[in-house]
Formats: C-alpha cells, structure tokens, sequence
C-alpha cells in the first residue's frame, strides 16, 4: 500500500489522511530548514519492508531527522532525482508517482511559457 498526503504553501484545511506521521515529518524536514536557514520544499518516501513493523511516530521524526542531517545531492529536475533513488526503494518508483498526487502532478505538470499569456 502507498499512502500520500501534501500540502502547498498555503498549508492543510484538514489533518493528514496519513495522520501523526505526516507532522512528525514535516517537523523534521522543519527543523532542519530553520537550522539551515533557507525556505524549501521536500518529499519524503519511506519505505515500511517485510518484517519491520511501525512502531510509531517517533520512528518516522528520528529517520528524518538522520536523513536530513546528511549530505544532498542536486539534481537537474524531479524525474533525474527519482530516477536516481529508484533502485534504492523496493516498489517500483511508478507505484510513488502513480498513487501519489504530489509526484504525479509534479511530473505532468507542464511549464507556463510566455507565449501562453499572449502580447
């Protein structure tokens, strides 16, 4: 199962289908922006793998915690970024992007030119 939530940055109107460990998530990637100084966005996947059971929201915020305390690494688009991650994950990357909204529109969102606002 994937389960996705999101929010823009106009924030949430309703708690997270996903429940606390999309705040303790956001808490994290949170702390590590204010530590850094700068204003991002960030997707997060995770991955539960036969036989780890989550224990809880804690787990989620101490892994993203760790995670964002480790180097980045920049990449051109979003495509190259989970092109990159993918053989890492055990799902294949079109499940995240298929049944997340998040990435699917990210990846089909096509770019406003000039020429579209007319002269």
């Amino acid at each position: 199962m994937v389960f996705s939530d999101h929010e823009g940055y106009r924030g949430k109107k309703e708690y997270s289908s996903v429940g606390g460990c999309y705040y303790s998530c956001k808490m994290a990637v949170l702390e590590a922006l204010a530590r850094q100084g700068v204003q991002a966005g960030a997707i997060v996947l995770r991955e539960a793998r036969h036989p780890y059971i989550p224990l809880g929201v804690f787990n989620v915020r101490e892994n993203v915690r760790g995670a964002m305390q480790q180097p980045y690494q920049e990449f051109e688009d979003l495509k190259s970024a989970l092109t990159d991650i993918g053989p890492s994950m055990e799902l294949p990357m079109s499940r995240f992007v298929e049944e997340g909204t998040l990435l699917r529109n990210h990846l089909r969102a096509r770019q406003t030119t000039l020429d579209s606002f007319g002269t």
